[in-house]
C-alpha cells in the first residue's frame, strides 16, 4: 500500500473560460489537497496528494476555477471542495442496454457508477466490463421482491427473514466483489402491523450490518415519498435516523436523496446540517421532476454549499431520470456546481 505520493503536472489553460485543467490516467487516487500555482508563472503546475492507490487503471479528471488576476495581481486561488459524483446507470443513459452504460458513462468522464439491481449479470461478467472501461462501481440495493405484487424490498417484513438473509447474502457477495463499498437495503411497502415491521427491519438491519462490516461495505436506509412509494416503511429522514440509531452499528447509514426528502420534508439545508453525522450517501435530482437538477424547487447551488459547510466528504449520486439523452443533459454540471470537480 502507497500511504502518500506527491506529483506535479502541468496544467493546460482554456482561455475562453479561464480554466486550468488536467487529466490524469492509469491512477486511482483518493485526492485529498491540490495547490494551483498562479497562471503568470512559466509553466502553471498542480500539487496533487494522494492517499491510497488500487492495481485498477481508471481516469480522473479535475477541473480548477481560477480567479482574474489582472486587476489585482497574482494571488493563490482558493479552491471549492472535489465532488465526488456516481452515475446510477439504472436512471442515466437509460437508451442503451444497461452493460453499455458503463461505457457511457465512462465517454462522458465518469469514473464511479452506481446502479439498483445488477442481479442478471454474472459478477464475472459485470467486474470485467467494469474494468475495460476504467470505472468503479460504488454501490447497489438489495432487490425488491415480487415488483408485479407491489412489493419494493422485504427487509422490513416479517415472516420473511430466511427470504431477507438470501438476499442480502446475493447483495454482499456482489458488492465485495465488485469493490462496491455501499448496499441500499430496501424496506418494504408495509400493509400490517407498522410496530411489527420496525421490529423486523431493525433485527434484519443489526444482522446484515456485522455481516457486511468485516467487508468494510457500509449499509444505507432511504426514505422514500409517499406520492411514488405509498405505504413504504420510512418516508421521513428523522424516523431513518431514529431508527440508526436504535441499530447502533456504525456501518448502517441515512441515504439522505434531497429528491425524496424534499418532497416529504423540506427544510434541506437544516436537515443536512442536523443529520450531518448519520449521513453515509447523498443522492440528488430536480424536485417535482426527478429530472436533471437544474430545474424546479431544490437550489442545488446552495445544497452544495450546505454540503461543503458540513464537511461532506462522501459520494453524490446522479440519481435522475434525463428530460432526453443524458449527454446532452450534462451541462447542468457546470451551471450549478462551479469550481473543483472529481467525477
Amino acid at each position: 500500500m502507497i500511504n502518500t505520493i506527491e506529483f506535479q503536472i502541468p496544467l493546460l489553460t482554456n482561455s475562453n473560460d479561464n480554466l486550468f485543467c488536467v487529466c490524469l490516467s492509469s491512477i486511482t487516487p483518493m485526492l485529498l489537497s491540490c495547490k494551483v500555482v498562479p497562471k503568470d508563472r512559466p509553466q502553471a503546475l498542480v500539487n496533487l496528494t494522494a492517499n491510497a492507490f488500487t492495481d485498477k487503471t481508471r481516469k480522473a479528471r479535475t477541473v480548477a476555477s481560477l480567479p482574474d488576476h489582472s486587476a489585482d495581481g497574482p494571488q493563490a486561488p482558493r479552491l471549492k471542495r472535489m465532488r465526488n459524483y456516481t452515475a446510477n446507470i439504472s436512471f442515466l443513459f437509460a437508451d442503451r442496454p444497461f452493460l453499455d452504460r458503463i461505457d457511457a458513462a465512462e465517454k462522458c468522464g465518469f469514473t464511479h457508477v452506481e446502479c439498483h439491481f445488477p442481479y442478471q449479470f454474472p459478477i464475472e461478467v459485470l467486474k470485467a466490463r467494469l474494468a475495460n472501461a476504467g470505472v468503479s462501481l460504488t454501490g447497489l440495493n438489495t432487490v425488491p421482491g415480487d415488483i408485479k405484487a407491489g412489493e419494493w424490498g422485504v427487509a422490513a417484513l416479517p415472516g420473511r427473514e430466511a427470504e431477507f438473509r438470501r438476499d442480502f447474502d446475493q447483495a454482499l457477495s456482489y458488492a465485495a466483489a465488485l469493490g462496491a463499498s455501499v448496499i441500499h437495503v430496501m424496506a418494504g411497502v408495509i400493509s400490517g402491523n407498522r410496530g411489527q415491521a420496525l421490529k423486523t427491519y431493525i433485527s434484519n438491519l443489526r444482522m446484515a450490518a456485522r455481516l457486511a462490516a468485516p467487508k468494510g461495505i457500509t449499509l444505507l436506509l432511504e426514505p422514500l415519498n409517499t406520492r411514488d412509494m405509498p405505504h413504504y416503511l420510512v418516508s421521513r429522514s428523522d424516523d431513518i435516523v431514529s431508527i440508526v440509531k436504535d441499530i447502533d452499528e456504525p456501518n448502517v447509514k441515512l441515504l439522505f436523496d434531497v429528491y425524496h426528502i424534499q418532497i416529504m420534508e423540506g427544510d434541506l439545508i437544516k436537515r443536512l446540517e442536523k443529520h450531518r453525522d448519520s449521513i453515509g450517501h447523498v443522492q440528488i435530482a430536480a424536485v417535482p421532476s426527478r429530472a436533471e437538477p437544474d430545474e424546479g424547487e431544490v437550489n442545488f447551488s446552495a445544497i452544495f454549499r450546505a454540503l461543503d459547510a458540513i464537511d461532506y466528504r462522501g459520494l453524490i449520486g446522479l440519481e435522475y431520470k434525463p428530460r432526453g439523452r443524458t449527454e446532452d443533459g450534462l451541462s447542468w454540471m457546470k451551471k450549478s456546481c462551479s469550481g473543483t470537480r472529481f467525477t
